[in-house]
């Protein structure tokens, strides 16, 4: 069994929950929730909260939506319209670590992101070999790597280099929302 953890993994947990609930946003998506304690913390500050995992949380399921399934399957049925869901302002993508993966999470999410919506991947900088095991962070930093060797129209977007790693990505039409878009 390996022993290593995520020590600083609860402090950037805080911090994605504290900048969600600033973000208030209408609905937020969480894609790998384990035992659900980020979504139980940010569902009061959205509308809408809906969690995916392909096991039920060992924690308590109140004030979100929760689909037991896989993200693909998630994503398949809201094609499908089996779910409904047009948009997303804000997600938190933590489900499989393998690259590959994560890249099919984050392009089925900015499929539905608003203007001015944000993304933030987890696990993207681990501080050193042993933690890109599958059971740790696997090689979801290459995911984060990946995206930004992409030309992606409107995406900001940079990595705390904090192990285990946040990438925040944002989709912006317009520097400001309520400002026009402007050429400079």
């Amino acid at each position: 069994m390996n022993k290593l953890k995520h020590k600083s993994s609860d402090n950037q947990l805080g911090i994605v929950s504290d900048i969600i609930s600033r973000l208030q946003p209408e609905i937020y998506l969480e894609l790998g929730i384990k035992k659900g304690n980020t979504i139980s913390n940010i569902a009061p500050y959205a509308k809408r909260a809906i969690g995916v995992d392909i096991k039920k949380p060992s924690g308590n399921i109140k004030g979100y939506e929760f689909y037991e399934m896989t993200t693909d399957k998630f994503f398949e049925k809201i094609k499908a319209e089996k779910i409904k869901l047009s948009y997303i302002d804000a997600a938190f993508i933590d489900a499989n670590h393998n690259s590959k993966y994560v890249l099919r999470d984050f392009y089925n999410v900015w499929a539905l992101l608003r203007n001015q919506g944000v993304i933030i991947l987890h696990d993207t900088y681990p501080k050193n070999k042993k933690f890109t095991s599958k059971e740790l962070c696997g090689d979801a930093y290459l995911a984060a790597w990946e995206i930004s060797l992409k030309n992606i129209p409107m995406i900001e977007y940079f990595t705390l280099p904090i192990h285990p790693g946040l990438t925040f990505i944002r989709k912006r039409e317009y520097q400001i929302s309520w400002e026009e878009q402007r050429v400079i």
